[in-house]
């Protein structure tokens, strides 16, 4: 068998074309260049015993069956983490045996012949920073887990009398993938690793290099997030600058077959070792290098102790060592650290637990129950809630029989009749029952006051059945609220949506802008006339806000709607809401018809999903658009609750803030921008011009109200005084 290196590539490879001759006795010889200097150690013979017996004197190997295992196998097992095996020891899938309680988190194992993996055939890569060449691989958690120790494999060459040397040391480094495959933020350094080395058990690499393990404990523990990319980098740093040098065995097993784009591993053949571990590597794809590096991650940290403080998770909560906010049977800073919770603002405490807050209200006994006696638990002023609300009710009364029942109301409100079937009297055991409210009726009901729950007696009830205590009644009240520091509901804390600048806050009081422009909006068409048969009326309101509740459409019409064939259709993005007038309209009114149609807040959300409201008005064929001797006109003002009731221009900014800062006008003073206050811009183009002065003019006299912008009954001077006040306006 005969093997060559390539020249500069700082690895071990087999030449196949040689293996495909040869047999085990031909000429053996790696070579590794290190700064163009050649380290070739060969040997020849025809007596493959010989090589063996050479290979142990210099390697010390011993090999060891260790599918028959026997004394022999326990003393390697114990050698190979460097200390003995605490009743036992544990396999990988690797094959590499680690100690009892250990479990491996992650695992590339060596690979387990001569052939190499990849295009060149590789076996192991420089690690050796004396040398200068470095090598490190990435790989990625399916779990978070803590990682309590690292081993890895290797060979060493060039070695001196005493292979291999005392005095070797490890640089291990585990990084943060920089987001563009290579090394980024350092997640743990050790500078000098303190390491046990032992010989591997399977055969030494071209039959005279032994292949080590290494180990070395990670401390303290350290958590790695699943599915996030790492990198764990480990070179040599032998004592003095001629010492062997370290070369990290490859592995087939890994991502490199996967990802062939990042072709792992990196390496980096110009490093010196006070350069590590503030350094980028060279992507190995550019060497020609395909293959994964060989090493396991470990933890021995038991699955009942999430920090890995020596403490089960159930003791630390149980005496007040770690707290669990949640209520989720973890300790909060494993939520932190695992990312099932955020910690946005890093006070330790989960996110959700300052967002959400559990609301809990008891009554104690409320006695005696019977005989229409009601009995009542006042909860003062209760926040309002989010979700459902719970209504648990425990009773010790007289309940037998079908007409023996209690009536439970909240604030007046019938909230139901329980224990009419399953009621029993006096038990030792209360009987109990729960009614659930959903979180929108229950804040209704209390209407910002408070909570008075009552529970009342049928009349069969007797007050006096039970003679060890006073019949009785207890009432908890239980459900989730919404804290004021999530004033947008994005689950996130407000004051993190400002640090981090997903929202603004722009006059510094600590409540996101998009908060401080809540309320109701009213959108006005104005008179659009004329409207009958053939004169259909459009009004369509762009961008329009996200409605918070039911969006109501508040219609006035003057018409020729006297008759049931006479009526107007009203659809809303093309879709039929609703028809008006029908059976009450009349011709022609002097003062305007009145009519309101709500549309459901989802409805409305859904229909307007694609960023445009257009209301369509559409007369049946009996309505003459000339019929009215003062003109037929519909006028239409759309409301409804939404962000953006002090934000009249709808750009997420409050008014107030754009008027103090100088980025619109507000030349009345009234704190609205002018450009909301355009009346007379009848065209809707922005501006009060020759236009719509034009078109006032042609109104003049008219009843209104289109043009009646002083609300007086008639068009004329004053509504001239309005125009000419914004008269080359801009919007």
């Amino acid at each position: 068998m005969a093997t060559r290196a390539r020249k500069g590539s700082h690895m071990c490879q087999r030449d196949r074309r040689t293996a495909q001759r040869g047999s085990r006795a031909a000429l053996v010889a790696l070579s590794i260049s290190v700064f163009g200097a050649a380290l070739i150690a060969g040997l020849t013979t025809a007596d493959p015993t010989e090589l063996d017996r050479q290979a142990d004197d210099a390697g010390a190997l011993a090999v060891v069956d260790l599918s028959n295992p026997g004394p022999q196998s326990d003393a390697l097992e114990r050698h190979l983490i460097g200390r003995p095996a605490p009743g036992g020891v544990s396999r990988d899938a690797g094959g590499e045996r680690g100690v009892l309680g250990e479990s491996v988190v992650y695992s590339q194992r060596t690979v387990q012949d001569d052939e190499g993996v990849g295009p060149l055939f590789l076996l192991a890569a420089s690690a050796s920073c004396p040398f200068g060449s470095a090598a490190a691989d990435d790989f990625t958690l399916e779990e978070s887990s803590f990682v309590t120790r690292v081993t890895w494999e290797g060979v060493y060459f060039g070695a001196a009398a005493d292979f291999p040397e005392p005095g070797g040391a490890f640089h291990v480094t585990i990084y943060e993938d920089n987001g563009a495959g290579n090394v980024g933020a350092i997640v743990r350094d050790i500078p000098n690793a303190p390491i046990a080395r032992a010989l591997n058990p399977r055969l030494p690499l071209f039959l005279f290099h032994p292949v080590y393990t290494f180990s070395a404990p990670i401390e303290p523990p350290l958590l790695l997030e699943g599915g996030k990319r790492y990198w764990l980098a480990i070179n040599g740093n032998p004592a003095g600058a001629v010492g062997p040098a370290f070369a990290w065995m490859v592995s087939d097993e890994g991502n490199a077959l996967d990802t062939p784009e990042f072709d792992q591993p990196l390496i980096n053949s110009a490093i010196s070792c006070k350069d590590l571990p503030v350094t980028q590597f060279v992507p190995g794809g550019s060497l020609g290098f395909d293959a994964d590096l060989a090493f396991t991650l470990r933890t021995a940290c038991d699955p009942d102790d999430c920090d890995c403080d020596g403490v089960p998770d159930a003791e630390a909560l149980a005496t007040g060592l770690s707290a669990d906010c949640n209520a989720n049977g973890v300790p909060d800073d494993c939520d932190i650290a695992y990312g099932v919770s955020t910690d946005c603002n890093g006070n330790g405490v989960p996110d959700e637990c300052e967002i959400i807050q559990q609301v809990f209200a008891h009554s104690g006994k409320l006695a005696p129950i019977g005989t229409r006696q009601p009995v009542e638990f006042v909860v003062p002023n209760p926040p309002q809630a989010t979700g459902e609300v719970y209504i648990s009710i425990a009773a010790r009364a007289d309940l037998s029989a079908s007409d023996e029942y209690l009536d439970v109301s909240l604030n007046g409100v019938d909230l139901g009749r329980i224990f009419r079937t399953d009621g029993s009297d006096c038990p030792d055991l209360d009987d109990a029952a729960q009614l659930i409210l959903h979180g929108p009726q229950f804040n209704e009901i209390v209407n910002g006051g408070d909570a008075v729950f009552t529970v009342t007696a049928s009349s069969r009830v007797n007050p006096s059945l039970c003679t060890s205590e006073l019949p009785y009644v207890i009432i908890a009240v239980d459900y989730l609220r919404s804290d004021d520091r999530d004033c947008n509901g994005n689950g996130v804390l407000d004051e993190c949506d400002i640090a981090s600048g997903f929202s603004s806050d722009c006059n510094g009081d600590g409540v996101p802008d998009e908060c401080q422009v809540e309320g109701l909006i009213a959108f006005t068409s104005g008179a659009l006339a004329p409207i009958g048969d053939g004169s259909p009326q459009t009004f369509q309101i762009a961008q329009p806000p996200v409605a918070l509740d039911d969006v109501e459409i508040n219609i006035s019409v003057r018409a020729d709607l006297s008759t049931t064939s006479e009526y107007i259709d009203v659809s809303l993005n093309g879709l039929f809401i609703e028809r008006i007038f029908r059976t009450s309209g009349e011709d022609c009114t002097t003062a305007p018809l009145e009519t309101t149609i709500t549309v459901d807040v989802d409805l409305f959300n859904q229909l307007t999903a694609s960023g445009s409201a257009v209301l369509e008005f559409e007369p049946s064929s009996a309505v003459s658009a000339e019929l009215c001797n003062l003109g037929s006109f519909i006028d239409a003002d759309l409301v409804c609750l939404a962000r953006g009731a002090g934000d009249c221009n709808r750009n997420s900014v409050p008014d107030s803030c754009e008027i103090e800062m100088g980025l619109v006008s507000d030349r009345n003073a009234n704190g609205l921008p002018d450009s909301c206050e355009l009346t007379a811009d009848f065209d809707a183009d922005g501006d009060v011009d020759a236009t719509d002065l034009a078109t006032l003019l042609g109104l003049w006299g008219d009843p209104g109200p289109l043009g009646d912008f002083d609300g007086s009954g008639v068009v004329g001077a004053g509504d001239l005084a309005v125009l000419l006040s914004e008269f080359q306006s801009d919007s």
